[in-house]
């Protein structure tokens, strides 16, 4: 994300520069902290129940994180996207490739609804 968001603004790409910096290991902590849940909780402890927990969390972490991305790049100058977008795009992308598609088509359709609400799409 952050090598798509260095071209979309036309800046230099410096790869042990991004390595070291922050965007790439923004997401990190959030991401470790919720993979090994989720997945335990899909393997380990499969029921029913465990199931549509893990579908409604990763939802709504995808409908807030979803809105977070919309609003920085739509909103913030092009040096706080550069910096809040690979994190946030990581794990929006990560909670809708984890979920089942219904799930994730009803978290991208939340997303691009409170984007219209709020003008972000014209």
């Amino acid at each position: 994300m952050t090598v798509l968001v260095h071209n979309q603004y036309a800046q230099a790409l410096d790869v042990p520069s991004i390595l070291r910096s922050g965007p790439v290991w923004a997401a990190f902590p959030l991401l470790m902290c919720i993979i090994y849940p989720v997945h335990y909780l899909k393997a380990e402890a499969a029921t029913a129940y465990t199931d549509a927990l893990v579908e409604l969390g990763l939802l709504v972490l995808s409908l807030v994180v979803g809105a977070q991305l919309v609003g920085v790049v739509s909103d913030r100058p092009y040096l706080a996207v550069m910096k809040r977008a690979p994190a946030l795009g990581t794990v929006w992308v990560w909670t809708v490739v984890e979920v089942s598609w219904f799930t994730g088509v009803v978290g991208l359709l939340g997303v691009a609804g409170w984007a219209w609400k709020r003008g972000h799409w014209a």
